[in-house]
């Protein structure tokens, strides 16, 4: 089950689109395991409308990922508003623009998506106040093909908050295929800028 989280109109688009394939719509629709939709804030910083535009302009087209939804799970009732939200996870739809080797995802845009969802879990928390406060940048993240990831196909990214200390959180993100297999995972850090860039 979806929680009612006011999404755009192209995020609501991407959800129907979804919730329409059955192994997406399983996820989403679980009422044991209910989550809630996010609308991602490309204007990282909150000032400026020039965040984010590689994900929100850049790979959002017909050719390369035409449908893209992030959620993580619905916090109990009682959890407190800053409490850490450990994990996020998106359903990409991935075309043929972003391939390397035919039928198959470009290995630097695996790395790519790795990077996004790992940062973003981050972006979620300090939003919520559970994490620094501030923006943070990739450290490093080391990356693993497992698995060549399709394209045009689906896939589902993960990222898990693993430990955080000072201005330091640490991730591990993953993609997986409708079968639970793991197609590539990457371990990062995420380090708090001590001021604006």
């Amino acid at each position: 089950m979806v929680s009612s989280t006011p999404l755009g109109t192209a995020e609501s688009r991407s959800a129907a689109y979804f919730e329409a394939i059955p192994w997406c719509a399983a996820r989403l629709r679980s009422a044991s395991d209910p989550v809630t939709y996010w609308p991602v804030p490309w204007d990282r910083d909150g000032a400026t409308k020039f965040g984010d535009r590689f994900f929100s302009t850049t790979l959002s087209t017909e050719l390369t990922i035409p449908h893209f939804v992030f959620f993580h799970a619905t916090p109990d009732p009682s959890t407190p508003e800053n409490a850490l939200l450990p994990e996020l996870q998106a359903f990409l739809h991935l075309e043929s623009g972003i391939g390397g080797y035919p039928g198959y995802a470009h290995g630097g845009f695996v790395c790519t998506v790795l990077d996004e969802i790992t940062g973003l879990i981050c972006t979620l928390n300090r939003t919520r106040g559970a994490l620094f406060r501030g923006p943070a940048m990739t450290g490093y993240l080391n990356t693993r093909f497992l698995k060549p990831v399709k394209a045009p196909g689906l896939v589902l990214a993960r990222a898990r908050i693993t430990k955080y200390e000072g201005r330091k959180a640490w991730v591990r993100g993953w993609l997986e295929d409708e079968t639970g297999t793991v197609l590539a995972e990457g371990e990062a850090v995420f380090i708090n800028l001590k001021n604006r860039l």
